[in-house]
């Protein structure tokens, strides 16, 4: 039997409203040779039924509900092809991506690859596209993830390297991407080729805390493994983290919450600006402030569409 040339891992965890559409912009691609690896990670609504429809077509392996790491996991075991590709299950691929991407490693030595991904709504509607840095060096990396997982393609020597994605949702794929940059080198190719969905979803304070907590894990492992890196990148890097989640603190309309993550932002690192600006807005009468959360959100959106 002839190997593919790619592997698509699919983690499914209710998703039966985009299911379909994600499967069928795998299966409609051209040009390329593939596999399509779905794993129901314990489904309760109807996203087993429609993998069973695409039992003929696909890789289905069931498991009780243990998270997208291991669910990933489980398919990069699976995985024949000699790159291994991630999409979610609320995502889709555009026409020609795999086919693009199969003739696009042939001339680079990368162990990984990623791009940039456009953007969409739970309709499915065009919001902006998503940029990324044409190069990442480890200390870009470890200042902040630019890395949207479903636009990425890791060759599989990677994996029999005993590297697997760790128990860390959200930031399970941050981790995993700093230690294959540890080892090689990234390559960004120059098309898009992902819808990566963008869902309006309420900041919990818990999971915000949580996010936050498992990221702080994943810097302190990473510079104990880096000694030689400088103090002032490690600062850099926590500043950037509490920025993340003062903006989301933010989101969610906790004021006293952001103000903290804006201070310890700036703790950190006193010369990011962004962090200034944000803990001034955090002292402004709150009224004006959601004024000014919506006006944001409104200007990002025409500032994204208008490039």
């Amino acid at each position: 039997m002839i190997k593919p040339q790619v592997s698509v891992i699919i983690p499914v965890y209710n998703q039966e409203k985009y299911l379909a559409e994600c499967l069928e912009s795998v299966l409609e691609q051209k040009g390329a040779s593939f596999e399509i690896i779905a794993i129901n990670d314990g489904s309760t609504d109807r996203s087993g039924e429609i993998l069973k429809r695409y039992q003929r077509h696909i890789i289905l392996i069931e498991q009780e509900n243990q998270g997208p790491a291991s669910a990933r996991n489980q398919g990069i075991k699976r995985a024949q092809a000699e790159l291994i590709a991630f999409l979610d299950a609320d995502d889709r691929y555009l026409p020609d991506h795999l086919a693009q991407l199969v003739n696009f490693i042939k001339t680079k030595n990368a162990l990984l690859f990623y791009g940039d991904v456009r953007v969409i709504d739970e309709k499915g509607n065009f919001l902006w596209v998503q940029k990324s840095p044409s190069e990442i060096k480890l200390q870009d990396l470890l200042v902040k993830n630019q890395i949207c997982a479903s636009s990425v393609a890791v060759r599989r020597e990677v994996f029999e390297q005993e590297l697997y994605f760790k128990n860390l949702h959200p930031v399970e794929d941050w981790e995993l991407w700093i230690r294959i940059r540890e080892l090689g080198e990234f390559s960004q190719y120059n098309w898009v080729g992902v819808e990566y969905r963008k869902h309006q979803t309420s900041a919990i304070k818990s999971k915000i805390i949580d996010a936050e907590e498992k990221s702080l894990f994943v810097l302190e492992d990473a510079f104990k493994r880096h000694k030689e890196l400088n103090r002032w990148l490690k600062r850099k890097a926590l500043s950037s983290l509490y920025y993340q989640s003062f903006l989301r603190f933010l989101a969610g309309e906790d004021i006293k919450g952001a103000r903290k993550r804006a201070l310890l932002s700036l703790r950190y690192y006193p010369f990011w600006i962004s962090a200034w600006l944000g803990l001034g807005l955090t002292l402004i009468p709150q009224n004006l402030l959601k004024r000014f959360i919506n006006l944001r959100r409104e200007f990002k959106k025409w500032k994204n569409q208008s490039k």
